[in-house]
């Protein structure tokens, strides 16, 4: 059972967030190999890459440059009518 629960759900994730920020933090990283560090990298790179798709979604001028699709039809539109394209484009 979660230690914080109903209307306290800002404080829980910001709960949940910090501790193991801090344990990573206090973490000693000699006793990892080789194939720790490898793991380590794939899931940095993985966040990294969200990040970047997320930008390129998001951004009005996207780093990339790839204004195709369906993000070039949303940046001409308001957000209500982004919206109803993105309910649309459920099949």
């Amino acid at each position: 059972m979660a230690p914080f629960r109903g209307v306290l759900r800002v404080p829980a994730i910001a709960f949940w967030c910090i501790v193991p920020g801090l344990s990573l933090m206090r973490a000693s990283p000699r006793g990892l190999d080789r194939r720790h560090l490898t793991l380590i990298s794939l899931s940095g790179l993985v966040v990294v890459a969200y990040a970047l798709v997320l930008h390129e979604q998001l951004a009005s001028h996207p780093w990339l440059g790839l204004t195709t699709g369906f993000f070039a039809r949303r940046a001409l539109l308001s957000l209500a009518q982004t919206i109803l394209l993105v309910f649309h484009q459920r099949g």
